[in-house]
C-alpha cells in the first residue's frame, strides 16, 4: 500500500511540475543511453537514463528538484 501511495505522489508532484511520470518497470533499459553518462553523475542525481529518441537521451529522475528543472 505504501508503495502504491508513494507512486501516486510522484505522479502527482510530476504533472505539477509538467515533467512526465515514467514507469521504468515498462521499459527495457537501452545500452546505449544507459552508458551515456557516468554512473557517478547518475547516482548523484537519482537519474536513470533509459532510451533514445531521435538523438535524444530521455532520463528519469528519483526525486524532481529546482536544481534538476533548472
Amino acid at each position: 500500500m505504501a508503495d502504491r501511495l508513494a507512486a501516486i505522489r510522484a505522479r502527482s508532484r510530476a504533472e505539477s511540475e509538467g515533467i512526465p511520470f515514467v514507469e521504468l518497470g515498462g521499459f527495457t533499459l537501452e545500452p546505449e543511453a544507459v552508458r551515456a553518462i557516468p554512473f557517478d553523475v547518475l547516482e548523484r542525481l537519482g537519474a536513470v537514463p533509459y532510451r533514445l529518441v531521435d538523438g535524444v537521451l530521455q532520463v528519469a529522475i528519483a526525486e524532481v528538484s529546482p536544481f534538476v528543472l533548472a
